[in-house]
């Protein structure tokens, strides 16, 4: 799903929705960026990357220590760094027919060989499936008027 403006400029605020603060407060910890979906459309179509890479070697002559650098760097097609979105927003249910949850996704890519390989990966799952538990166990007793009851493994 697209990213609100309020989730774009990455700002909380009271007059957002509490499932915008949790995304903008995500992306702050990872240091994320949400890609809108014209973006990663456009992406998906074309995606052109120049890839340099060095070596650089290091010794010292009195220990005898060396050391090895691997430098990789992606440029775009002017030459620039690339500066692609590193989450998307996904709102998919987490049970059954159950209500949609608003997750971020962490988006990366890499190459191999020649080709390059998108990496997607849900932020923290086991929040959202906790909150849908939780949800269905408060419907379940509402639609049963009967008292809840959760157990513990035996010991």
């Amino acid at each position: 799903m697209d990213p609100t403006p309020a989730i774009l400029a990455g700002v909380q605020d009271d007059n957002n929705d509490d499932w915008e603060n949790r995304l903008i407060e995500t992306a702050c910890k990872i240091e994320g960026r949400y890609g809108q979906l014209t973006q990663l459309l456009q992406m998906s179509k074309q995606f052109l990357v120049n890839e340099t890479s060095d070596l650089k070697l290091t010794t010292n002559r009195d220990t005898g220590e060396a050391g090895m650098k691997f430098i990789n760097e992606h440029k775009g097609l002017n030459g620039q760094p690339l500066n692609l979105p590193n989450l998307i927003i996904i709102a998919i249910p987490v049970f059954l027919n159950g209500p949609l949850y608003r997750m971020p996704v962490r988006f990366r890519y890499r190459k191999s060989g020649g080709q390059v390989k998108f990496i997607l990966s849900i932020d923290n799952p086991e929040k959202a499936f906790e909150a849908s538990f939780d949800e269905s166990l408060d419907l379940a007793v509402a639609h049963t008027d009967l008292t809840l009851f959760k157990g513990t493994p035996e010991a």
